[in-house]
Protein backbone atom coordinates (compact mmCIF):
# COMPACT_ATOMS: atom_id res chain seq x y z
CA UNK A 1 0.00 0.00 0.00
CA UNK A 2 1.07 3.58 -0.36
CA UNK A 3 0.14 7.12 -1.38
CA UNK A 4 -1.18 7.80 -4.87
CA UNK A 5 1.63 7.82 -7.42
CA UNK A 6 4.04 5.82 -5.25
CA UNK A 7 4.24 3.05 -7.85
CA UNK A 8 2.72 0.36 -5.64
CA UNK A 9 1.04 -1.39 -8.58
CA UNK A 10 4.33 -1.42 -10.49
CA UNK A 11 5.92 -2.90 -7.36
CA UNK A 12 3.15 -5.51 -7.18
CA UNK A 13 3.78 -6.47 -10.82
CA UNK A 14 7.51 -6.70 -10.12
CA UNK A 15 7.04 -8.95 -7.08
CA UNK A 16 4.60 -11.25 -8.86
CA UNK A 17 6.55 -11.16 -12.17
CA UNK A 18 3.36 -10.08 -13.89
CA UNK A 19 1.56 -13.28 -12.85
CA UNK A 20 -0.87 -11.64 -10.44
CA UNK A 21 -4.56 -11.39 -11.24
CA UNK A 22 -7.06 -8.87 -9.89
CA UNK A 23 -4.42 -7.46 -7.55
CA UNK A 24 -3.55 -10.82 -5.96
CA UNK A 25 -0.59 -13.10 -6.59
CA UNK A 26 1.27 -15.99 -4.96
CA UNK A 27 5.06 -15.74 -5.12
CA UNK A 28 7.87 -18.12 -4.22
CA UNK A 29 10.13 -16.88 -1.44
CA UNK A 30 13.79 -16.93 -2.56
CA UNK A 31 15.77 -18.91 0.02
CA UNK A 32 19.36 -20.04 -0.45
CA UNK A 33 19.08 -22.31 2.60
CA UNK A 34 16.44 -24.47 0.93
CA UNK A 35 18.61 -24.74 -2.18
CA UNK A 36 21.59 -25.86 -0.09
CA UNK A 37 19.50 -28.43 1.76
CA UNK A 38 18.04 -29.75 -1.47
CA UNK A 39 21.54 -29.98 -2.93
CA UNK A 40 22.70 -32.06 0.02
CA UNK A 41 19.66 -34.37 0.20
CA UNK A 42 18.93 -34.62 -3.55
CA UNK A 43 15.13 -34.80 -3.20
CA UNK A 44 12.84 -35.65 -6.10
CA UNK A 45 11.04 -32.35 -5.68
CA UNK A 46 11.69 -29.05 -3.95
CA UNK A 47 8.79 -26.71 -3.18
CA UNK A 48 9.68 -23.24 -1.93
CA UNK A 49 7.61 -21.38 0.63
CA UNK A 50 5.09 -18.96 -0.82
CA UNK A 51 3.56 -15.69 0.27
CA UNK A 52 0.38 -14.03 -0.93
CA UNK A 53 0.89 -10.50 -2.23
CA UNK A 54 -2.01 -8.09 -2.67
CA UNK A 55 -2.13 -4.65 -4.28
CA UNK A 56 -4.28 -2.26 -2.28
CA UNK A 57 -7.06 -0.90 -4.50
CA UNK A 58 -7.66 2.83 -4.85
CA UNK A 59 -10.45 4.15 -2.72
CA UNK A 60 -11.45 5.99 0.42
CA UNK A 61 -9.60 6.02 3.75
CA UNK A 62 -12.05 3.44 5.07
CA UNK A 63 -11.27 1.13 2.14
CA UNK A 64 -7.52 1.50 2.68
CA UNK A 65 -7.90 0.71 6.36
CA UNK A 66 -10.09 -2.31 5.60
CA UNK A 67 -7.42 -3.59 3.20
CA UNK A 68 -4.70 -3.10 5.82
CA UNK A 69 -6.68 -4.99 8.46
CA UNK A 70 -6.65 -8.11 6.29
CA UNK A 71 -2.87 -8.09 5.79
CA UNK A 72 -0.29 -9.90 7.90
CA UNK A 73 2.50 -7.50 6.89
CA UNK A 74 2.19 -4.01 5.40
CA UNK A 75 4.52 -3.02 2.57
CA UNK A 76 4.50 0.77 2.54
CA UNK A 77 5.65 2.08 -0.82
CA UNK A 78 6.94 5.66 -0.99
CA UNK A 79 7.48 7.83 -4.07
CA UNK A 80 11.14 8.80 -4.16
CA UNK A 81 11.29 9.60 -7.88
CA UNK A 82 9.98 12.27 -10.20
CA UNK A 83 9.66 15.99 -9.48
CA UNK A 84 9.80 17.18 -5.86
CA UNK A 85 9.28 13.88 -4.03
CA UNK A 86 8.15 14.32 -0.44
CA UNK A 87 7.84 10.74 0.83
CA UNK A 88 7.98 11.55 4.54
CA UNK A 89 4.91 13.80 4.42
CA UNK A 90 2.96 11.35 2.23
CA UNK A 91 3.79 8.39 4.47
CA UNK A 92 2.90 10.33 7.61
CA UNK A 93 -0.50 11.13 6.09
CA UNK A 94 -1.01 7.43 5.37
CA UNK A 95 0.07 6.54 8.91
CA UNK A 96 -2.37 9.10 10.32
CA UNK A 97 -5.25 7.36 8.55
CA UNK A 98 -4.28 4.10 10.27
CA UNK A 99 -3.80 5.80 13.63
CA UNK A 100 -7.28 7.36 13.46
CA UNK A 101 -8.78 3.98 12.59
CA UNK A 102 -7.13 2.37 15.60
CA UNK A 103 -8.17 5.26 17.82
CA UNK A 104 -11.80 4.71 16.86
CA UNK A 105 -11.53 0.99 17.62
CA UNK A 106 -9.84 1.60 20.98
CA UNK A 107 -12.42 4.18 22.04
CA UNK A 108 -15.29 1.83 21.20
CA UNK A 109 -13.70 -0.99 23.16
CA UNK A 110 -12.96 1.33 26.08
CA UNK A 111 -16.62 2.22 26.31
CA UNK A 112 -17.57 -1.46 26.44
CA UNK A 113 -14.85 -2.61 28.82
CA UNK A 114 -15.54 0.35 31.12
CA UNK A 115 -19.05 -0.99 31.67
CA UNK A 116 -17.62 -4.47 32.25
CA UNK A 117 -15.17 -3.10 34.83
CA UNK A 118 -17.97 -1.38 36.71
CA UNK A 119 -19.89 -4.64 36.68
CA UNK A 120 -16.93 -6.36 38.30
CA UNK A 121 -15.86 -8.51 35.33
CA UNK A 122 -12.51 -10.22 35.83
CA UNK A 123 -9.56 -8.72 33.88
CA UNK A 124 -11.65 -5.73 32.79
CA UNK A 125 -9.56 -3.36 34.90
CA UNK A 126 -6.30 -4.52 33.33
CA UNK A 127 -7.73 -4.16 29.83
CA UNK A 128 -9.02 -0.69 30.68
CA UNK A 129 -5.55 0.40 31.76
CA UNK A 130 -3.95 -0.90 28.56
CA UNK A 131 -6.61 0.64 26.33
CA UNK A 132 -6.35 3.97 28.11
CA UNK A 133 -2.59 4.04 27.57
CA UNK A 134 -3.10 3.06 23.94
CA UNK A 135 -5.63 5.86 23.47
CA UNK A 136 -3.17 8.42 24.83
CA UNK A 137 -0.47 7.07 22.50
CA UNK A 138 -2.77 7.24 19.47
CA UNK A 139 -4.08 10.68 20.47
CA UNK A 140 -0.49 11.89 20.14
CA UNK A 141 -0.48 10.67 16.52
CA UNK A 142 1.83 7.74 17.24
CA UNK A 143 1.39 4.20 15.94
CA UNK A 144 0.93 1.42 18.47
CA UNK A 145 4.02 -0.46 17.30
CA UNK A 146 6.10 2.31 18.88
CA UNK A 147 4.42 1.81 22.25
CA UNK A 148 6.35 -0.30 24.80
CA UNK A 149 4.12 -3.24 25.72
CA UNK A 150 4.51 -6.38 27.79
CA UNK A 151 3.28 -9.64 26.20
CA UNK A 152 0.14 -9.74 28.36
CA UNK A 153 -0.66 -6.12 27.45
CA UNK A 154 -0.12 -6.88 23.77
CA UNK A 155 -2.57 -9.78 24.01
CA UNK A 156 -5.22 -7.46 25.44
CA UNK A 157 -4.75 -5.00 22.58
CA UNK A 158 -5.10 -7.64 19.90
CA UNK A 159 -8.80 -7.78 20.72
CA UNK A 160 -9.38 -4.52 18.83
CA UNK A 161 -7.46 -5.77 15.76
CA UNK A 162 -5.14 -2.73 15.61
CA UNK A 163 -3.68 -1.93 12.19
CA UNK A 164 -0.72 0.02 13.57
CA UNK A 165 0.55 -3.04 15.46
CA UNK A 166 1.05 -5.00 12.25
CA UNK A 167 4.62 -5.58 11.05
CA UNK A 168 5.60 -3.28 8.20
CA UNK A 169 8.33 -2.89 5.62
CA UNK A 170 9.17 0.52 4.15
CA UNK A 171 9.96 0.45 0.42
CA UNK A 172 11.50 3.55 -1.11
CA UNK A 173 10.64 3.43 -4.82
CA UNK A 174 13.49 5.35 -6.43
CA UNK A 175 14.79 6.28 -9.86
CA UNK A 176 17.40 3.90 -11.25
CA UNK A 177 19.97 6.70 -11.21
CA UNK A 178 19.84 6.75 -7.40
CA UNK A 179 20.49 3.06 -6.88
CA UNK A 180 21.62 1.32 -4.79
CA UNK A 181 21.17 3.65 -1.79
CA UNK A 182 18.19 5.63 -3.08
CA UNK A 183 19.36 9.21 -2.65
CA UNK A 184 18.10 11.98 -0.37
CA UNK A 185 14.40 11.14 -0.70
CA UNK A 186 14.99 7.52 0.28
CA UNK A 187 17.01 8.70 3.27
CA UNK A 188 13.85 10.37 4.61
CA UNK A 189 11.99 7.06 4.32
CA UNK A 190 14.83 5.26 6.08
CA UNK A 191 14.59 7.74 8.94
CA UNK A 192 10.88 6.94 9.38
CA UNK A 193 11.59 3.22 9.27
CA UNK A 194 14.41 3.51 11.81
CA UNK A 195 12.14 5.45 14.17
CA UNK A 196 9.70 2.53 14.13
CA UNK A 197 12.40 -0.15 14.07
CA UNK A 198 10.99 -1.36 10.76
CA UNK A 199 12.89 -2.84 7.79
CA UNK A 200 13.77 -0.45 4.97
CA UNK A 201 14.51 -1.23 1.32
CA UNK A 202 15.38 1.06 -1.58
CA UNK A 203 14.61 -0.21 -5.07
CA UNK A 204 13.31 0.82 -8.46
CA UNK A 205 9.97 -0.93 -9.01
CA UNK A 206 10.13 -0.10 -12.72
CA UNK A 207 13.56 -1.70 -13.06
CA UNK A 208 12.51 -4.76 -11.05
CA UNK A 209 9.45 -5.20 -13.27
CA UNK A 210 11.60 -5.02 -16.40
CA UNK A 211 14.09 -7.52 -14.98
CA UNK A 212 11.41 -10.18 -14.53
CA UNK A 213 11.31 -10.50 -18.32
CA UNK A 214 14.99 -11.51 -18.48
CA UNK A 215 16.77 -14.78 -17.82
CA UNK A 216 18.24 -15.18 -14.29
CA UNK A 217 21.79 -14.69 -15.52
CA UNK A 218 20.89 -11.50 -17.35
CA UNK A 219 19.00 -10.24 -14.31
CA UNK A 220 22.04 -10.76 -12.07
CA UNK A 221 24.32 -9.02 -14.56
CA UNK A 222 22.07 -5.98 -14.87
CA UNK A 223 21.57 -5.72 -11.09
CA UNK A 224 25.33 -5.85 -10.60
CA UNK A 225 25.60 -2.82 -12.85
CA UNK A 226 23.47 -0.92 -10.33
CA UNK A 227 25.35 -2.25 -7.33
CA UNK A 228 22.54 -4.64 -6.35
CA UNK A 229 23.20 -8.26 -5.47
CA UNK A 230 19.65 -9.51 -4.81
CA UNK A 231 16.21 -9.19 -6.35
CA UNK A 232 13.65 -6.81 -4.94
CA UNK A 233 11.48 -9.82 -4.09
CA UNK A 234 14.30 -11.42 -2.13
CA UNK A 235 15.05 -8.26 -0.17
CA UNK A 236 11.39 -7.68 0.66
CA UNK A 237 10.41 -11.29 1.37
CA UNK A 238 13.11 -11.86 3.98
CA UNK A 239 11.85 -9.27 6.51
CA UNK A 240 8.23 -9.60 5.40
CA UNK A 241 7.95 -13.36 5.90
CA UNK A 242 10.07 -14.34 8.93
CA UNK A 243 8.23 -17.63 9.34
CA UNK A 244 9.16 -18.86 5.87
CA UNK A 245 12.20 -20.99 6.69
CA UNK A 246 13.71 -23.99 4.89
CA UNK A 247 12.03 -26.29 7.39
CA UNK A 248 12.40 -30.04 7.37
CA UNK A 249 13.79 -31.82 4.36
CA UNK A 250 12.52 -35.27 3.46
CA UNK A 251 14.04 -37.44 0.80
CA UNK A 252 11.08 -37.12 -1.51
CA UNK A 253 9.79 -34.52 -1.87
CA UNK A 254 11.22 -31.59 0.10
CA UNK A 255 9.47 -28.37 0.99
CA UNK A 256 9.66 -25.78 3.76
CA UNK A 257 7.73 -26.31 6.96
CA UNK A 258 7.54 -23.00 8.83
CA UNK A 259 8.94 -23.69 12.32
CA UNK A 260 7.84 -22.05 15.52
CA UNK A 261 9.54 -18.70 16.08
CA UNK A 262 11.50 -20.14 19.00
CA UNK A 263 12.77 -23.16 17.04
CA UNK A 264 16.48 -23.26 16.23
CA UNK A 265 17.35 -23.64 12.56
CA UNK A 266 19.42 -26.74 13.27
CA UNK A 267 16.38 -28.34 14.85
CA UNK A 268 13.85 -27.10 12.30
CA UNK A 269 15.85 -28.63 9.43
CA UNK A 270 15.82 -32.08 10.99
CA UNK A 271 14.85 -34.84 8.58
CA UNK A 272 12.34 -36.08 11.15
CA UNK A 273 9.07 -34.18 11.10
CA UNK A 274 7.72 -33.93 14.61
Amino acid sequence: MGPAGAGKTTLFNALTAGRGADGVGMVDVPDERLARLAGAVKPAKTTPAQVRVEDSPPGSRAQRVAFARQADVLLKAARCFGPDPDPAVELEELALDLVLADLTSVEKRLDTVGKEARAGKKDARAETEVLTAAKEHLDAGRQLRTMPLEPDQLALLHGVFPVTLKPEVYVANVDEAHLPDGGDAAAKVRKLADAERAPFIALSARLEAELTELEPGEQAEMRAGYGIDESGLGRIARPASPRCAPGRVSVTPSHPWPPRRSTLISRSTSSERR
